[in-house]
């Protein structure tokens, strides 16, 4: 696979990071103008619908995309959790990573008090609590639309990404 691509993906005023294994309906891409123009389909895909339906048909691996543009940015995490997204915003700035604590000094958020005694008791922070104040982690396949001009994080959570339940059997057997 030559995914991950080696740089983001230019479309317009718009940019996409893919982060992540990931292929098409036709297999891998033959070469990188091909992963290239699959990549754009996506991120306009995520544009428009806010979400990336996980369909053998059109697109499989496990990835997170995250498209920005000058005043928005959508981004949405694979169905596994494997690749974690975190997200920050204010009015007039917003900022997603994979690293929670490279952002939260990015950004300069300091400790959240909860975050921390759930973090101290558990083992981890419950929901999209984490240990920095105002970073909220985006749930596994989730997406999440950030408004850089009014700060607001709108997450929206995907169930049909992870297909239907099968019986596993009887678990006395």
């Amino acid at each position: 696979s030559i995914f991950p691509l080696g740089a983001p993906v230019q479309d317009g005023d718009s940019v996409h990071l893919l982060r992540g294994a990931a292929w098409g309906p036709d297999g891998v891409p033959k070469d990188e103008t091909a992963a290239r123009e699959l990549v754009i389909s996506w991120g306009r895909r995520l544009w428009r619908d806010r979400s990336l339906v996980v369909d053998g048909r059109d697109h499989s691996g496990v990835f997170t995309l995250c498209s920005v543009a000058p005043d928005s940015v959508v981004v949405a995490s694979d169905p596994s959790g494997l690749y974690p997204v975190y997200l920050w915003a204010r009015p007039g700035s917003a900022a997603v990573s994979s690293h929670e604590r490279v952002l939260a000094r990015g950004v300069g958020a300091a400790a959240d008090l909860r975050g921390l005694v759930q973090t101290a008791a558990f083992g981890y922070a419950i929901g999209e609590r984490t240990l920095p104040s105002g970073i909220r982690q985006l749930p596994a396949g989730a997406s999440a639309h950030i408004d850089v001009r009014t700060g607001v994080i709108t997450i929206t959570d995907h169930p049909s990404h992870y297909g239907p339940i099968q019986p596993s059997g009887d678990l006395d057997e």
